[in-house]
């Protein structure tokens, strides 16, 4: 006799906690379903989050930038000594089926899916906003195939929530992501790196990236990019309409808030990883950096509060004037950014 099909599964050990960025949030689930109580802030940590990286696009005229690192989730396994891999299937039945076998094998999925799809994310995204938000990720914990429900957990929502398969599906195959159908797979072994060895490494490529990556030209990083951003938006008066300023201070709202999510452009909550680093790994090495990552948040806070002038008034001529207190907070970031790694080099070379 044939063994019946599974319909319905659900992981009721997965504990979820909102948080804001939903990579970091759902990967601080997956690490702590499997034993390891990573918080959020870990999670950057350890993942070598921490980055400052912009591209120009000449056709629509506008700057992307990246507050935290897009190789999050590999230098979070390399430095941890986990494994893992994101998948993207084209065909739609086939994703599916995969992540059925994932769920029934116990293990939850994180999967990426269209913004639009996902009710908490857009309640609390203002609508000017909606159509700067590339992606979103979900983590599947469960299916109903009768009732034709996946059940999954979202980063800015307390409860369990279902979703209609068919909108499920549909939202893993359209928005700006095509042609996704993207989900991450983990693999954890009995023996992880000890901790002191896995924060050395995470801060190490942390230095490495944002002092001594090489310069690509369509994509600026670390140092190199600060200094040219800096300048550069200093100057967007003589190259920009006022609509052009306006879509580009929504853009670095965005990528600074993390869609509104975070706030002083996770150096906060790097700040929050290295001083408890510290505790953890003995001495207080970490905690000058510490201070150091914390004030650059309220700078990065402060110039969040800039965009939303700029977007009510692209023209204002209190920022454009060369002695502004926009131009200072600019040349402030600036020098803190590049002063902060420095000093974090310097007290990784002691430890």
């Amino acid at each position: 006799m044939e063994a019946a099909i599974q319909t319905r599964v659900e992981l009721n050990n997965y504990t979820h906690k909102p948080g804001g960025s939903c990579m970091v949030t759902a990967l601080s689930g997956i690490y702590r379903y499997k034993g390891l109580n990573y918080s959020p802030e870990q999670i950057i940590g350890l993942g070598s989050g921490l980055q400052f990286a912009y591209g120009y696009d000449p056709e629509q005229k506008n700057y992307r930038i990246e507050f935290i690192s897009s190789q999050l989730l590999y230098s979070l396994l390399c430095n941890t000594g986990t494994f893992g891999e994101e998948f993207e299937i084209v065909d739609n039945g086939e994703a599916l089926s995969r992540m059925l076998d994932l769920l029934d094998e116990g293990m939850p999925v994180p999967v990426m899916l269209d913004p639009l799809y996902c009710e908490g994310l857009m309640k609390r995204t203002p609508k000017e906003f909606v159509a700067y938000i590339p992606s979103h990720m979900v983590v599947a914990v469960g299916y109903d195939l009768e009732e034709r429900k996946v059940f999954l957990y979202d980063s800015p929502q307390l409860d369990l929530m279902t979703m209609d398969l068919d909108d499920f599906t549909t939202a893993r195959c359209s928005g700006p992501t095509l042609p996704a159908n993207r989900h991450i797979e983990f693999y954890f072994p009995d023996t992880l790196y000890p901790y002191a060895q896995s924060v050395k490494l995470a801060i190490g490529k942390v230095v490495q990236v944002f002092k001594y990556s090489e310069k690509h030209l369509a994509h600026k990083s670390g140092i190199e990019a600060i200094r040219r951003f800096a300048a550069n938006v200093q100057n967007w008066r003589n190259i920009f309409t006022d609509e052009e300023i306006a879509g580009n201070a929504r853009l670095f709202i965005m990528a600074v808030t993390n869609g509104h999510a975070t706030k002083g452009a996770f150096r906060t909550q790097y700040s929050t990883f290295l001083r408890e680093a510290s505790a953890l790994i003995g001495g207080d090495g970490y905690h000058a950096s510490a201070d150091a990552y914390q004030y650059l948040g309220r700078l990065w806070m402060e110039f969040q509060k800039q965009m939303l002038l700029l977007i009510r008034n692209p023209g204002a001529r209190e920022v454009w004037k060369e002695d502004s207190d926009f131009h200072q907070l600019l040349d402030e970031i600036r020098d803190k950014e590049i002063a902060a790694i420095d000093l974090l080099e310097k007290e990784l070379l002691k430890n």
